[in-house]
């Protein structure tokens, strides 16, 4: 087995040296049947993962390493990891496939994080627009209460500004800060909601098995952001 490269397309030679193409070209039907055996064949640990994976470079294009992750599941390629964990992936995914958000989510996602004073339903008609728009079951949003916090020596150690709970898509927003107890800036608000609606997004689009603060996460954040903002 060889590795051949002509132009942009890259090939992999098998033992008769008929090459099996990797370029952006290869159809869904062709990576589909790549794939396919390794429901049958493969040994290999997180299948799951390196599924989610191959299938996510594929939507966002990226075709031909699509079809690598699929032949490292298989183990096909010694030189390449056979296994994707849970960590690698997510810190793989610098952005949301297919993030394509409507041009009344993005409005009304700058206008009302503009606000003087954000609420409830300010935060949960964003958060049903952005899961709308990217066909993922919808989350609550809870807006209340005061910031959990850390203190050491009469001082602020961390705080807690929203969590996401995976069983029920409940994702709940401090309104209240730790010390002073004022009411957050519209902003924090909906950076806490875009932070938390990721943890949503890690499960229901990505796949992954556990949601981390990896550095892809943040990535996606800035993304999706970047995105809303345009």
């Amino acid at each position: 087995m060889s590795f051949s490269y002509k132009g942009s397309s890259i090939g992999l030679s098998l033992a008769n040296n008929f090459p099996i193409p990797l370029s952006a070209g290869v159809s869904l039907p062709f990576f589909i049947a790549m794939i396919l055996p390794v429901i049958f064949f493969s040994n290999c640990s997180n299948i799951s993962v390196g599924f989610g994976y191959a299938y996510i470079k594929y939507q966002a294009g990226e075709r031909g390493e699509a079809l690598f992750a699929a032949l490292d599941i298989l183990c096909i390629q010694p030189n390449r990891p056979t296994t994707m964990d849970n960590y690698t992936l997510s810190n793989s995914i610098e952005s949301l496939p297919k993030c394509n958000l409507s041009t009344e989510t993005k409005r009304q996602f700058v206008l009302l994080r503009e606000k003087a004073v954000t609420t409830e339903n300010d935060l949960q008609a964003v958060a049903s627009s952005i899961c709308s728009d990217l066909k993922v079951p919808n989350v609550c949003i809870i807006f209340r209460g005061v910031q959990n916090c850390s203190m050491a020596n009469g001082k602020l150690r961390s705080k807690t500004l929203g969590t996401y709970q995976t069983g029920t898509a409940i994702i709940k927003i401090a309104q209240f800060t730790a010390v002073k107890r004022k009411e957050i800036a519209p902003k924090t608000a909906f950076d806490t909601l875009l932070h938390e609606l990721m943890h949503h997004f890690d499960f229901k689009i990505l796949g992954l098995t556990n949601s981390i603060h990896s550095s892809g996460f943040y990535k996606r954040i800035g993304a999706l952001k970047e995105t809303l903002l345009k």
